[in-house]
């Protein structure tokens, strides 16, 4: 489902979802420019007692990232028998099963949340505490879902997702075939 008219559209997530002084841990390099701080969870293997010295001292509100290294980090915790707590984790780059958002709400103790974007666009629409329900950015981005014949597909019907972008004027992104359907 998609952002219901009247609804604020919101360009920031962090800000929006979780307010402007929220705590933010980034497991990511797409943002660098974001508030908050960067771990290379890899960087740790060897030494993952330093990791989690970091992230507690830092009592994240929120943490950003690709899916399969909160689940990494999640292995890790589990084997060593360690607790961390995180309140809010959004991820993206794979698709959030029902199994892994409850098995990742109970290893950090957390809400979890998914996120859907790409490199050329950034984050396209965030998934708020609605079950179901992504937002998306309406004022940046426009979402086409099209049929092979480039034409509106029906409701319900798998299409090509085709995005014009609104925010690149030097180069700008004009019925982009993002490749995903």
């Amino acid at each position: 489902m998609i952002e219901a008219p009247g609804r604020p559209s919101h360009p920031r997530v962090t800000r929006a979802s979780f307010g402007a002084t929220a705590k933010i841990l980034k497991f990511s390099y797409d943002d660098t420019t974001a508030p908050g701080i960067f771990l290379d969870i890899y960087k740790y293997a060897d030494n993952r007692a330093v990791l989690y010295g970091k992230i507690s001292r830092f009592e994240p509100d929120i943490a950003f990232g690709i899916l399969h290294k909160f689940v990494q980090l999640a292995d890790w915790l589990e084997k060593d028998g360690r607790k961390l707590s995180i309140k809010n984790i959004v991820v993206s780059g794979e698709q959030l099963t029902n199994g892994v958002r409850e098995r990742l709400g109970r290893v950090f103790n957390s809400r979890v949340f998914s996120a859907y974007g790409s490199r050329e666009f950034g984050i396209i629409g965030f998934e708020c505490q609605e079950e179901n329900v992504f937002h998306l950015f309406p004022e940046r981005l426009l979402l086409e879902i099209l049929d092979e014949n480039m034409a509106p597909a029906p409701t319900g019907v798998d299409g090509k997702l085709i995005i014009t972008h609104f925010g690149n004027i030097r180069f700008p992104f004009i019925r982009y075939d993002i490749g995903d359907v």
